[in-house]
């Protein structure tokens, strides 16, 4: 008997923490469905490698090489997305048609595509987003990141918001016995000249926490979170509060229990915080200095009835992301 093979879709191997817990998570979900059998798993190479816990069978194909792409959607059993946000045009116009040429070529070659905890947009023009929503009907199964992503299209309204791959079979960390002090920043460096302005002034005893250390600030005290920081959580007693321009610093906020302050540099972050009942603040509002002053008297304040909502939000995504697998195994019609 032939071994199955399937090819994932993702942002993954780029130096982004956040990206690459949704390849391991993707894995951990297909391992979890196949668990009777051994398949194969196809991806673009890796620019910088990913460690793998229990990894199964991984076979790499040059990601800018349409041929050896069209070679590897014909050969594999199906097609998954694992994730992210793929399907938006603020970053890169041409990421939108790399996408969707993958789910053509599936469909072309008679591949189930399945699309897994999907975030969309922004988008730079609306023909954009009607491109998408004709290109993803041809998807065998879809669901959402966020309601904000489901509820761009009213004939999306079938399909179900599952949240992040990151809350799947999530652990979360216990709550610190002490009373932490520190407020964890996670900013990139493009969008960091708010700091010394607004944020120093208020809040002084910080640390920097990194997601992608060619683009975040950082400094030798800086904690740099790798994938197992996700996977295998400890409690972070140190940190009473963080302040994130990432979506998936965001997550890893919530999985340690500290209440977070999300810049709203993106959407999705916006949309993240909403969902876990946390302070969003739209950039570039954040250089404001009364803007930071009423932020900390509230950080001060509200910790605790704000820490009330995350524990109670995050499990509640925990919940809903544990139909992924289930999702598959109707998909595949296993």
């Amino acid at each position: 008997m032939n071994q199955p093979a399937y090819l994932l879709i993702g942002y993954y191997g780029f130096g982004n923490v956040g990206d690459d817990v949704l390849f391991i998570q993707t894995l951990r979900i297909l391992q979890s469905v196949f668990s009777t059998q051994n398949p194969r798993f196809y991806c673009h190479e890796f620019r910088h490698p990913i460690d793998i816990p229990n990894r199964p069978a991984l076979s790499f194909y040059l990601r800018g090489s349409i041929l050896q792409l069209v070679k590897t959607i014909r050969s594999a059993e199906g097609v998954i997305f694992g994730g992210g946000s793929l399907f938006q045009t603020r970053s890169s116009t041409r990421s939108l048609f790399y996408y969707l040429g993958v789910i053509l070529l599936s469909v072309l070659f008679r591949k189930p595509c399945i699309l897994m905890g999907q975030g969309i947009g922004p988008f730079k023009y609306k023909w954009h987003l009607r491109l998408l929503k004709w290109g993803l009907g041809f998807a065998r199964h879809l669901s959402f990141r966020d309601p904000d992503s489901r509820g761009q299209s009213d004939q999306w309204g079938q399909h179900s918001v599952r949240g992040d791959l990151s809350f799947w079979n999530m652990a979360q960390a216990s709550l610190p016995t002490d009373t932490p002090s520190v407020v964890g920043i996670n900013a990139i460096q493009n969008y960091s000249k708010w700091i010394p302005k607004s944020f120093s002034k208020t809040i002084r005893n910080t640390q920097y926490i990194v997601c992608h250390p060619s683009q975040d600030c950082a400094s030798k005290e800086a904690l740099v979170l790798a994938p197992h920081d996700f996977l295998s959580p400890t409690p972070s007693a140190r940190f009473s509060w963080m302040v994130s321009m990432r979506y998936h610093g965001c997550i890893w906020a919530a999985q340690h229990l500290i209440p977070f302050v999300a810049i709203a540099i993106d959407p999705k972050i916006k949309a993240l915080a909403h969902q876990l009942g946390q302070i969003v603040i739209d950039y570039p509002a954040c250089f404001s200095e009364k803007t930071w002053a009423d932020i900390a008297q509230l950080m001060h304040q509200e910790r605790a009835n704000f820490q009330e909502l995350l524990v109670k939000n995050t499990s509640d995504l925990i919940q809903d992301s544990r139909l992924f697998p289930h999702d598959v195994q109707q998909a595949l019609r296993l």
